[in-house]
């Protein structure tokens, strides 16, 4: 009996992918001995091992190698971590929110004064 590819269910598996060992097709195979599941979800660093996760600041995808754990549910890529990360969130992330709520806040002061006036006004 044919084997078909395990990502499609359609077509006969021509090879096997590296990385999970799923019989794959012709149009699921990378040419890299991978299939197009495993091409998509490798780290992004390395090229080598499937991600585990992405990055929490740059969002690339990063195996348990080329990661740090900063938190019990925080990792970081080893390129974020040499460029002096070592704390969740970041410091410059946290002046931007800090920045942001402040902008915010000043608005909303504007508009309760804006308003009092109003009254006044119409008084």
């Amino acid at each position: 009996m044919e084997k078909l590819c395990e990502v499609c269910l359609e077509k006969k598996s021509i090879t096997t992918c590296r990385l999970c060992g799923r019989s794959i097709c012709s149009q699921h195979y990378t040419g890299s001995g991978l299939c197009s599941i495993c091409s998509v979800s490798l780290c992004s660093l390395c090229r080598e091992r499937l991600a585990i996760t992405e990055c929490s600041i740059c969002s690339r995808l990063i195996c348990e190698i080329c990661s740090r754990q900063i938190t019990p549910v925080v990792r970081i890529c080893l390129q974020c971590y040499r460029r002096g990360y070592r704390e969740w969130p970041p410091r410059d992330m946290l002046e931007k929110e800090v920045e942001s709520f402040q902008k915010a806040v000043r608005e909303i002061e504007h508009l309760f004064s804006s308003l009092s006036e109003k009254r006044i006004k119409s008084s």
